[in-house]
């Protein structure tokens, strides 16, 4: 779809599109931070307690200064798994959307409606996708109309025929071959 067209923005119509999938990829990503920062929080300790017993400090100052250090440390982690959970959350939006109106699309195409239009949201990805998807349903809306066009030249070639020799024994079972073609094809069309 194009970004430049001037079709209006659309606005999320659900905070949950794949709730399943949506809070295993928010998990995973929050599991990652959390297991990095427990990481650094080790070698954060470990930094800790050699540069304090470098420092001519009491007992009490060498403690406080070391609560006061994790105090902030497990604020800067909260801030960053807060921070990347929202962007893992919005960037999951920006391709889950798509995929959700993807499924959705191919399920109308399977129907055989080759004339709805699919509009994504400005920061959407996948929009090449989309335009491919666009461009298979116009070659299956030619296709179909070519197809239609030759069964009607059919139906006519063989009305005359019908006409020029009503009597003929080949006539009807071209005639039930055709009958058998036309319910064949008319399945779903645009």
């Amino acid at each position: 779809m194009n970004p430049d067209s001037s079709r209006p923005h659309f606005a999320r119509k659900r905070f949950l599109v794949k709730p399943a999938l949506q809070f295993k990829s928010l998990g995973f990503v929050l599991l990652i931070v959390f297991l990095s920062s427990v990481g650094v929080y080790v070698v954060f300790e470990s930094t800790l307690w050699n540069s304090l017993s470098l420092l001519p400090l009491s007992e009490l100052q060498t403690a406080t200064l070391a609560a006061s250090l994790r105090l902030s440390f497990f604020f800067m982690l909260l801030i960053l798994l807060a921070a990347c959970g929202v962007e893992s959350y919005l960037y999951f939006h920006r391709i889950i959307g798509p995929l959700f109106v993807l499924e959705r699309e191919l399920k109308r195409i399977a129907e055989g409606d080759l004339d709805h239009e699919v509009r994504l949201r400005t920061g959407d990805e996948l929009k090449d996708i989309f335009q491919t998807l666009d461009d298979l349903k116009k070659s299956l809306k030619e296709r179909a109309g070519r197809e239609t066009q030759l069964l009607q030249e059919a139906e006519k070639a063989l009305g005359e025929m019908a006409r020029e020799f009503p009597s003929h024994p080949r006539l009807v079972v071209l005639q039930k071959n055709f009958q058998t073609l036309r319910e064949a094809l008319s399945g779903p069309r645009p």
